[in-house]
């Protein structure tokens, strides 16, 4: 769950900003400035309960029998899924502070744009759901919580994903097996058709 948030996360950045790939972006603990590369740092730091239940989630139509190419499909109700708040601490570094800067406005450019993930960056894993709800928190103790990462003070934003934690029940085809198969990183192209969709929608 967490790992795909995360690689979701990843690939939505490198699509939306001028980072070249998702090498420049890294998952582990923030270290100091003098010490990063340029790139974009996705630190998972807190795992929470919501009974949002994942209200601005998009779920898919569901599968029917036209719509299979066989004429055999079995369609089964969707469960109710456990829903968590995972949250990521997003930072940026460059050679130089303007050049820092730019990508924390570009990230947070790109954040803002979306109150969803869309569903080219979603991976397969999660099968189901066309969006997750996604937010921007700025009002968070900074002070407090670099000083817990014993690493000095710097401009940083709060990313949240709400997402499922099971999800039982999805459209299943009896004839043949619906396989999800692991999707590349989409383009820049991808992001451009996903805002004009969200636009004309």
């Amino acid at each position: 769950m967490i790992p795909v948030v995360a690689q979701a996360l990843a690939h939505l950045l490198v699509s939306g900003t001028s980072l070249d790939s998702v090498e420049q972006i890294s998952f582990h603990r923030p270290e100091n400035p003098q010490t990063m590369t340029r790139g974009v740092n996705l630190y998972f730091y807190d795992l929470r309960a919501t009974r949002n239940a994942g209200d601005n989630a998009e779920n898919p139509n569901s599968l029917t029998e036209k719509d299979s190419p066989h004429g055999t499909t079995q369609t089964v109700a969707q469960e109710r899924a456990l829903w968590f708040d995972v949250s990521f601490l997003v930072s940026t570094y460059d050679y130089t502070a303007l050049g820092a800067q730019q990508l924390f406005s570009e990230s947070l450019t790109l954040f803002l744009r979306y109150a969803q993930i869309p569903h080219p960056f979603l991976d397969a894993s999660i099968p189901g759901f066309r969006a997750l709800p996604l937010r921007v928190n700025l009002e968070m103790d900074w002070v407090e919580l670099w000083k817990a990462l014993d690493l000095p003070l710097r401009p940083a934003l709060c990313v949240t994903v709400t997402v499922p934690e099971r999800q039982i029940s999805v459209p299943v085809l009896v004839a043949n097996s619906l396989e999800f198969m692991n999707h590349p990183t989409p383009d820049r192209s991808s992001l451009k058709k996903v805002d004009e969709g969200l636009i004309k929608g």
